[in-house]
């Protein structure tokens, strides 16, 4: 599953979509571009990988589909009322805890993690606990809201 389908996968017109770290942020742009209504916003403590980052955007038109905050994950997850899908890349398993609690509490009805072993086994040990649903790709760890 692409991350394209998984946005699909929300019957919403109006996405919130919050980014922490790059890996997905040209996917997500070039999905927002054709869903004009949704929102998405990417948030890094790495201002030159952000720069870089939007550099490839701007290549492609879809720099103006992604807001771009420097910012610390914890910090700006803990500052969200509200979001529909998380793509979390925390920088290690306590931290990837921390987010997904976080995201958790923003109502997000999806979290992508990615590096099961060294960034998210502790999070999907607790969503599962708490009744999500996971499913695995590859590095891509999908976490579903239950209904």
């Amino acid at each position: 599953m692409s991350i394209g389908e998984i946005l699909d996968s929300i019957n919403k017109p109006r996405l919130v979509i919050l980014e922490t770290g790059n890996i997905y942020t040209r996917e997500v742009a070039r999905w927002v571009r054709e869903h004009i209504d949704a929102k998405f916003t990417s948030v890094d403590i790495d201002s030159t990988l952000q720069m870089a980052t939007h550099k490839e955007l701007e290549c492609d038109g879809t720099a103006r589909y992604c807001t771009f905050l420097t910012k610390d994950h914890v910090k700006h997850l803990n500052e969200q009322s509200w979001v529909d899908i998380c793509l979390l890349n925390p920088s290690d398993l306590q931290t990837g805890l921390m987010e997904f609690s976080l995201a958790v509490s923003t109502g997000a009805s999806i979290i992508v993690m990615n590096d099961f072993q060294a960034r998210s086994a502790l999070a999907i040990k607790k969503a599962k606990a708490l009744g999500w649903e996971y499913s695995s790709q590859g590095m891509m760890n999908v976490l579903r809201r239950p209904e």
